[in-house]
């Protein structure tokens, strides 16, 4: 692994109505990306990481993760394309899916932003 991604962390953006949590893990999710959902939907949270176990991802651990207050799991292509349909058609609160590519969120959150520089959850 090279040295710039043996630290990661967690972000938070502020946001309206919501605040935005995104918990940056690396390629395994295990019980720590779970772990740092919210548990609160008025402090959503994103996850973030180049996962890489398929059946980290079952449609129960969906569920889970969705509990827990997530918005959205941005997860590598690679991984996505391996998921089956039930988890794929997983839905948020918002209507959209869980299981967005990694490669979009840049694109995502500043969707989300209005004219204050502010992210606003439920367009996720």
């Amino acid at each position: 692994m090279p040295d710039y991604w043996k630290w990661v962390g967690d972000f938070y953006l502020v946001g309206e109505p919501f605040n935005l949590i995104i918990s940056v893990k690396s390629f395994a999710a295990r019980e720590r990306l779970l772990a740092s959902g919210s548990g609160n939907l008025l402090s959503p949270t994103v996850g973030w990481g180049l996962f890489n176990e398929p059946a980290e991802f079952s449609y129960d651990r969906v569920v889970s993760y969705a509990y827990r207050g997530f918005i959205a799991i941005y997860a590598p292509a690679a991984l996505i394309q391996q998921l089956p349909a039930d988890v794929m058609q997983f839905t948020n609160i918002n209507g959209n899916p869980l299981l967005p590519y990694l490669a979009t969120i840049v694109h995502d959150i500043q969707h989300t932003m209005g004219e204050n520089h502010r992210v606003n959850p439920r367009l996720l």
